[in-house]
């Protein structure tokens, strides 16, 4: 690789990083390519329809749910996902075991998810960061 092809690579880089620096990462005096985690990813691609169509099948019902009922699964749901850990989850939002785990129920039946998988919950974990993501940066039209 010559010296050219690296100065392009690095500029190719730099781009990145600036494109993927969005609302909610850290404010420093500059960024590196291992600064970019999956909240930048998403942020990055947030123009992507491919991105908005997943948070769409993989939280549309639930967010719907939320909508009409006045209700906060989603929010249970986030708790759930950035703990991992149920009895954790339930008391950061101030529930009771029971009632946290029958609003995990009712979040499964609606997604027709099984919250004990790793891969579907690493799914519903992936649209959630999308979505709050999204959100931050105007698009997509989603209540959080």
């Amino acid at each position: 690789m010559t010296e050219i092809d690296q100065v392009a690579r690095g500029f190719r880089e730099a781009e990145e990083v600036v494109d993927a620096v969005g609302p909610g990462t850290p404010h420093r005096p500059f960024h590196v390519p291992s600064d970019v985690g999956l909240p930048e990813l998403l942020y990055a691609l947030r123009d992507d329809i491919r991105v908005q169509r997943y948070v769409e099948h993989q939280l549309g019902r639930l967010i719907e749910y939320d909508e009409r009922h006045a209700g906060d699964l989603l929010t249970t749901l986030r708790h759930y996902l950035a703990a991992g850990n149920k009895s954790i989850a339930a008391k950061q939002i101030g529930l009771s075991r029971q009632a946290f785990y029958q609003r995990l129920h009712t979040i499964e039946r609606l997604l027709g998810r099984d919250l004990e998988s790793g891969v579907q919950r690493t799914q519903l974990h992936v649209a959630v960061t999308a979505l709050d993501t999204l959100t931050a940066a105007g698009a997509g039209g989603w209540g959080a």
